[in-house]
């Protein structure tokens, strides 16, 4: 039997697992198509996920991840009579290049290996008829997170933050199939807080990498139990 406290143990795990779940695929009513011909889906675990009337995954053979690429905002640490110096208002920081190859390896790299497990279109080397092309990119990653740590202690409730886009596309018709959207923070859950280093800045993104790829291969199942639009 039980205890009771390995009990509420196992009820908050099912919880967690249970509001985890992505929703199902659902059209939005009275809802317009996109500019390209898209319907607003509802679920999926995307902020928005819009998919082409008539879209059937099953009639395709794969998928082929055929790019991933990472944009970032621009941002530049405010100097004073040529120093630099971090302020309280500074809500974005410089990403160099060495960090920005750092987190466009993890980026593909997390992808890559997500798409391995996804069993309705199973992973092919590269595009070509019956195979649908994923594109992924995140789009205006920010760094909340200095290069140099402050003196003072700093505790931050997110190091980082991104969208994440997916399109996937027949490149025999040269058509977009489906394009899902989120913007997210790179960090811990709501409320708490983790020291604003550069250590931690860079187990939080590969979290989020890890986090953000598990959705994407989340999705792509989903869409075997989603019906023709009309």
């Amino acid at each position: 039997m039980i205890g009771f406290p390995k009990l509420a143990l196992a009820l908050a795990a099912a919880a967690t697992l249970a509001a985890c779940a992505a929703a199902p695929l659902r059209p939005v009513a009275d809802q317009p198509l996109s500019p390209e011909g898209l319907q607003r889906m509802s679920g999926g675990g995307f902020q928005e996920t819009w998919i082409r009337p008539g879209f059937r995954a099953g009639d395709y053979r794969g998928l082929a991840l055929e790019s991933t690429r990472v944009s970032y905002r621009d941002a530049a640490e405010r100097s004073r009579l040529g120093t630099t110096r971090i302020t309280s208002t500074q809500d974005a920081f410089p990403i160099s290049a060495e960090q920005r190859a750092h987190i466009e390896q993890r980026f593909a790299e997390e992808l890559s290996t997500a798409l391995d497990g996804v069993r309705l279109l199973p992973r092919t080397a590269e595009p070509r008829p019956g195979v649908l092309a994923l594109r992924a990119e995140l789009v205006d990653f920010v760094s909340r997170v200095p290069a140099q740590e402050p003196l003072e202690r700093n505790w931050v409730s997110s190091v980082g933050e991104a969208t994440l886009v997916i399109e996937l596309w027949d490149t025999e018709r040269n058509e977009l199939m489906l394009r899902a959207s989120s913007r997210d923070e790179l960090g811990p859950p709501p409320r708490q807080f983790v020291r604003g280093n550069q250590v931690t800045s860079w187990a939080e993104t590969n979290r989020q990498m890890r986090r953000w790829s598990r959705r994407v291969a989340e999705l792509l199942e989903q869409l075997g139990s989603v019906e023709p639009l009309a």
